[in-house]
């Protein structure tokens, strides 16, 4: 094994894009907890300034390369339970649905993990980060801000 890897952990996942398409396949983040894989890691991740992420498919025989900005959604049911656990401390719960580019309307809870003076979802889809966290249907996602075109809280 080569000394100069970084370890790395796979996320599985399954990736909504702007095409229809919904991609099942697994991400890999840097192993920086002894177990698992943060939340945090995952928007930081998808977050980071690089237009283009690998995801390996069970049907392609090489991860494919897919454009941040085509992804509409990205499904994590594996982290609803640290989602829900972080909903319930002290940050500010919104219910709303959320109309997007080829997925249509769905009932979803925002968390305002955010400073004070901040209580709106505009505030949490106006911030810097283009993906943020949400629960649809109980399953924890990551929404593209720049695919939501209607909010009705």
């Amino acid at each position: 094994m080569n000394e100069y890897l970084i370890p790395k952990i796979p996320v599985p996942l399954v990736c909504h894009t702007v095409q229809g398409e919904s991609i099942p396949g697994e991400i890999f983040l840097d192993m920086i907890l002894t177990e698992g894989y943060s939340i945090d890691q995952v928007l930081e991740f998808f977050n980071a300034r690089l237009p283009f992420f690998p995801i390996r498919t069970a049907s392609m025989p090489r991860p494919i390369l897919l454009r941040k900005n085509s992804v509409v959604r990205v499904d994590i049911p594996q982290l609803s339970a640290s989602f829900a656990e972080r909903t319930s401390g002290f940050a500010i719960s919104r219910e709303a649905t959320i109309t997007m580019e080829t997925l249509g309307p769905v009932r979803g809870t925002f968390v305002l993990d955010l400073p004070q003076e901040y209580t709106r979802i505009l505030d949490l889809i106006n911030l810097d980060p283009v993906f943020f966290p949400a629960m649809i249907q109980e399953n924890f996602v990551i929404l593209n801000a720049h695919h939501i075109y209607k909010i009705e809280e």
